[in-house]
């Protein structure tokens, strides 16, 4: 084994191993509980996906005995006004609070749609590093790269709150480096990426 071969050996070891800590830390400080107005509007949508009802009654007026001109005021602000007076349907993009949904089923609601931004953020990290390499950086320079979007106070603070800012950088990291790859297939996989 020629000693360039070993140091990249042992930098791409303590790579992983670096990764795998960062992730530890991210999901270890990641909120899990919605804090605002946009994620609680990400994790109503999510569960609308998983009960397969995207038309669902603003409830606040019917309690309160008020007509349904009164819904505005209660209907939350990840929704728009239903089909029907008394409904409201979901307005943000579904992208985010699908893989919320999908980390529900496979995690639970306590702790699986939450733990989507941390590891959409450790996948980030390895997308920019691919990308480094697709766009003719040498290795050190790809790994700075991760290193110095991992390090961004940001990146950090979007990735341990159910926000759909980093899956956001994630998906165009994805679609760019696809696009890169000169292929029909890639071609067809980045327009998916961007689209998502």
């Amino acid at each position: 084994l020629s000693r360039s071969r070993f140091v990249w050996r042992f930098i791409t070891i303590a790579a992983v191993i670096g990764l795998l800590i960062y992730g530890y830390v991210l999901a270890s400080r990641a909120s899990y509980a919605v804090g605002g107005s946009d994620s609680s509007g990400y994790a109503q949508i999510a569960r609308s996906i998983l009960k397969g009802e995207f038309v669902r009654p603003v409830t606040g007026p019917d309690l309160l005995g008020l007509p349904n001109d009164f819904d505005h005021i209660f209907r939350p602000l990840a929704f728009d006004p239903g089909p029907r007076p008394g409904t409201m349907v979901p307005m943000y993009p579904i992208g985010f609070p699908t893989l919320m949904a999908l980390g529900a089923l496979i995690a639970g609601w306590e702790h699986g749609p939450f733990l989507v931004t941390p590891m959409v953020g450790l996948l980030s990290l390895l997308l920019i590093y691919l990308v480094g390499l697709e766009l003719g950086l040498p290795r050190g320079f790809s790994i700075a790269g991760a290193i110095m979007l991992g390090a961004s106070p940001t990146f950090i603070n979007y990735s341990t709150q159910p926000m759909s800012d980093v899956v956001a950088a994630m998906w165009i990291m994805l679609a760019l480096l696809l696009a890169l790859r000169p292929s029909p297939a890639s071609a067809f996989g980045a327009g998916l990426a961007a689209g998502a």
